[in-house]
């Protein structure tokens, strides 16, 4: 599928969502965005980039962490995902989070200027995920860090035994990377 194409999948898939989000996917995931959080191990006064931010499940409570005098930029193509993560952290009085629709594979974020980078299952609809990790690395301040929660081996998801009869009925390349980005994000990791 042509890059411009899946983008616009994309986005309008995840508006069509953002109302629901959360309803739907809160609980199913926190054990493993828990574990990505803590062993981001965010810190007080740093610079945090969210990437595919959603609602904000991470970047709101990150942005409690790194008070005082850090910050948050949660960033996602959907302008309904932002906009329910803007009003969350409007009801919760967070005000180091700045929220923006933006496109992972063009940062509009200066060099060196982030000193964290979180991306919990964002990079498997990426379409292009090596552009969006060099994107990451640029804006990289010395010494900084990436985080990232993607899908291991298709094999060993919950969900495998219904892969079989999906495939059956589905035939679709919107999310092509959905379990091969492990290995693409550990071999750009190792660079």
């Amino acid at each position: 599928m042509k890059s411009n194409l899946q983008r616009r999948v994309q986005r309008y898939g995840w508006d069509k969502s953002a109302p629901y989000y959360e309803m739907g996917w809160q609980e199913q995931p926190w054990p493993p965005q828990e574990s990505l959080m803590f062993k981001s191990d965010p810190r007080p006064r740093k610079k945090i980039l969210d990437v595919s931010c959603g609602t904000g499940l991470e970047s709101l409570p990150l942005a409690d962490i790194v008070q005082p005098d850090g910050s948050v930029t949660g960033i996602d193509v959907s302008e309904r995902m932002i906009n329910e993560a803007r009003l969350r952290a409007e009801k919760q009085e967070i005000e180091n989070v700045c929220l923006k629709r933006m496109d992972a594979e063009a940062l509009d974020l200066p060099v060196d200027s982030i000193d964290l980078v979180i991306c919990s299952l964002g990079l498997i609809y990426f379409s292009d995920p090596q552009k969006a990790m060099r994107e990451i690395y640029r804006v990289f301040k010395p010494g900084g860090r990436a985080v990232a929660l993607v899908w291991g081996e298709r094999s060993n998801c919950g969900w495998a035994g219904v892969f079989p009869i999906t495939d059956r009925s589905v035939k679709s390349d919107v999310c092509p990377l959905f379990f091969s980005t492990w290995n693409q994000w550990n071999a750009f990791a190792n660079v």
